[in-house]
């Protein structure tokens, strides 16, 4: 077993409902199909992938630094995030209320619509933070291997602490877009933290303010505004990374699939995990490895 690895994931963790549908909609309309609830949210979908992808490969631990309500339905989640997939939900903050959640609509394998709550998450805003302070604290010295991924649900309150708090001067953070629309809160962390950012073709442009075409460009656009490494999705089109050492593209082999939701995250987490356990691999092949498990085939 290699040296041990911590992966503290902090965001949004709650209850995603997704409705699919194989018929073409268009707003109003009202089409059969069928309608799921499965634990969610982007940081909560990336711990999950993590155990998942790591297996017994590494001795790895994921911990959850979140927020969910009081009520039986946050008690739940919670349940199955540690015992179902065995992550760490010691630190998750238990606030009054009902938890955070995600609603969407598939359509014919691509997104609708959807609305993301996210009250729990920005109610307990920084506070979410200070036990990886301590725990950090106690770790940073030893042989163990830590990182820090977030993602963009967080409130810019949040984001400006990351950027601003002297503690977070030596931390790399990994960055999980959220959707286009919570993806420029993240340009601060950008160009003054050491930062990975993992973003499809949209939430770059977002992020950059002009429209861009292709992942390789929208790749090396993230790094020359500051990114360590840009990775860049554009659905069943090309993948991109772009560090300092090289720009990656990788083409994802056709793959059917009966969800889409949560594919990012799950691309994030067959990267990071194969960067970890595989570091003397190209990126390119890296990206092959996440490529080919980041969609969930229709058997």
């Amino acid at each position: 077993m290699n040296t041990k690895v911590n992966i503290f994931c902090a965001g949004l963790i709650g209850w995603d409902t997704i409705a699919h549908t194989q018929m073409a909609m268009k707003p109003g309309s009202d089409l059969p199909g069928y309608i799921e609830t499965n634990l969610g949210g982007v940081i909560a979908n990336i711990a999950v992938a993590l155990k998942n992808k790591a297996q017994n490969k590494i001795d790895l631990e994921v911990i959850l630094l979140s927020a969910v309500g009081d009520d039986q339905r946050s008690k739940k989640l919670l349940s199955c995030l540690s015992k179902e997939h065995n992550i760490n939900c010691d630190y998750v903050i238990r606030e009054q209320g009902s938890t955070d959640g995600y609603v969407a609509i598939e359509s014919k394998g691509a997104l609708f619509g959807a609305v993301s709550s996210s009250y729990q998450l920005e109610k307990s805003c920084t506070e979410i933070f200070e036990p990886f302070k301590k725990k950090y604290l106690t770790i940073k010295t030893t042989s163990i291997k830590n990182f820090v991924i977030i993602d963009s649900n967080l409130t810019n309150q949040t984001i400006n602490y990351l950027v601003n708090d002297q503690f977070f001067d030596s931390i790399e953070i990994v960055i999980a877009c959220a959707s286009p629309f919570k993806a420029k809160k993240v340009r601060p962390l950008l160009t003054k933290r050491n930062c990975i950012i993992y973003a499809n073709l949209e939430e770059s442009s977002e992020i950059l303010g002009k429209k861009i075409n292709c992942s390789s460009k929208a790749a090396e656009s993230l790094f020359d505004f500051g990114a360590k490494q840009a990775i860049v999705t554009n659905g069943k089109n090309n993948v991109s990374s772009k560090s300092i050492n090289c720009l990656a593209t990788q083409t994802p082999e056709p793959a059917l699939t009966n969800r889409i939701t949560g594919a990012g995250d799950t691309f994030l987490a067959a990267h990071f995990i194969s960067k970890i356990i595989n570091p003397d691999l190209s990126e390119e092949e890296h990206l092959k490895i996440a490529n080919s498990e980041s969609y969930i085939k229709i058997t």
